[in-house]
């Protein structure tokens, strides 16, 4: 509790600190090539947990497939089971958050028990994940709300909804500034207020933007080649093609993860690296 109180604490005063244009942008990237190896790993490791909870809970990949591939699998229905699925993975995602953090800061350690430990650092970072893509979703909702509407004849009306409702499309713009909160929570750190950040990363918006957009571009062609190609795949031997389908799914997700990381890691760098936090 004290914790979330800080987020929204009074802010210190502070400056806005300098965030260089290329290190934001292509850093991430680096910081991949640098530690490939232990990256590869880490991957292939987390890679194949999401894969078997994917199988486990019948939400792999080729049930929403356009191919024919989930024709021969178990797909699962239940909402319950998919919320708990979404649960698992989301804390996958954490664990894997917080190694990936600690490969960045050389105090990585692969051995099982530090790979698949739980405590309160992964639990922060699940709870940030999670309220970040709910964040995150919110021009689609805003989007969904919009399109469904019916239009009201007062104009008055009908222009405030327009504005509320709009204002989803805003907020990745706003909540980009915020995430170099993540290294406070992957290295244990009291979180600090929400308005101190928005000072201290003022100024820097569209350079944040620009290292975000070199990892959508990634994303885009990673993710929609993946695709495209998912689509081709005939039924013949569906489980293993599926399996292997599956794992190349995840471990696209996990690589593109690890460069959200890495921005993350450069993001905290920069706001609290000359800075020291309780």
């Amino acid at each position: 509790m004290k914790e979330l109180k800080k987020l929204f604490s009074k802010p210190a005063e502070v400056e806005p600190v300098k965030m260089p244009l290329f290190k934001l942008c292509f850093e991430p990237l680096g910081l991949f090539v640098d530690n490939f190896k232990q990256l590869f790993l880490l991957i292939a490791f987390y890679g194949l947990l999401a894969t078997a909870v994917s199988f486990a809970f019948g939400f792999p990949y080729a049930c929403f497939s356009p191919s024919s591939l989930g024709q021969k699998l178990y797909c699962s229905s239940s909402n319950a089971l998919y919320a708990a699925y979404l649960v698992i993975k989301i804390l996958l995602f954490a664990k894997f958050f917080e190694r990936v953090y600690a490969l960045n800061l050389k105090t990585l350690s692969l051995k099982l028990k530090e790979l698949v430990s739980f405590g309160r650092k992964e639990l922060k970072i699940s709870a940030l994940l999670s309220v970040c893509i709910l964040l995150n979703l919110l021009p689609l909702v805003s989007l969904a709300v919009l399109a469904a509407r019916v239009p009201n004849p007062d104009w008055v009306v009908e222009t405030f909804f327009f504005g509320v409702v709009s204002t989803g499309f805003f907020v990745p713009f706003i909540i980009m500034r915020f995430y170099g909160v993540f290294g406070l929570a992957a290295e244990n750190k009291p979180l600090v207020s929400l308005a101190e950040i928005w000072r201290l990363t003022a100024g820097n918006g569209l350079k944040i933007l620009l290292g975000l957009f070199v990892i959508l571009i990634f994303t885009s062609f990673l993710l929609g080649g993946f695709n495209s190609n998912v689509r081709a795949i005939s039924a013949a031997n569906g489980f293993y093609t599926s399996f292997v389908s599956e794992l190349l799914y995840n471990v696209i997700l996990f690589t593109l993860f690890a460069l959200f990381v890495n921005h993350c890691f450069m993001q905290h760098k920069f706001i609290f690296g000359e800075k020291k936090h309780g």
